[in-house]
């Protein structure tokens, strides 16, 4: 139980830093969202921005409860990790490159 909190603690926490430096950055004139699924979200104002956010990571929260609880735990940690990762590299690029073309 305690490893889940914490897994769950860490994807809240890299989606929120992910978040905040697209946030920031989204209100540049430079401004470019690198990934195009989420594009037409992230370039339309920080409400809509903060909803595909949000929406985001308790799908991948919601998605990996649901695998443990049909007995893929497996399966589950790998939802989690691999969201974790895109996460951060999101919050990583937008931090250092700050969207510069």
């Amino acid at each position: 139980m305690k490893k889940r909190l914490l897994i769950t603690v860490l994807q809240l926490a890299a989606n929120g830093a992910d978040f905040y430096y697209t946030n920031r950055n989204a209100h540049t004139p430079k401004f470019v969202e690198f990934d195009p699924i989420a594009r037409p979200f992230v370039t339309h104002g920080t409400p809509l921005r903060a909803a595909y956010f949000a929406t985001y990571v308790g799908g991948a929260i919601a998605g990996a409860e649901l695998l443990e609880y049909f007995g893929h735990p497996k399966v589950a940690l790998a939802l989690r990790a691999a969201q974790i990762e895109e996460n951060t590299r999101g919050a990583i690029i937008s931090a250092t490159h700050e969207n510069s073309e």
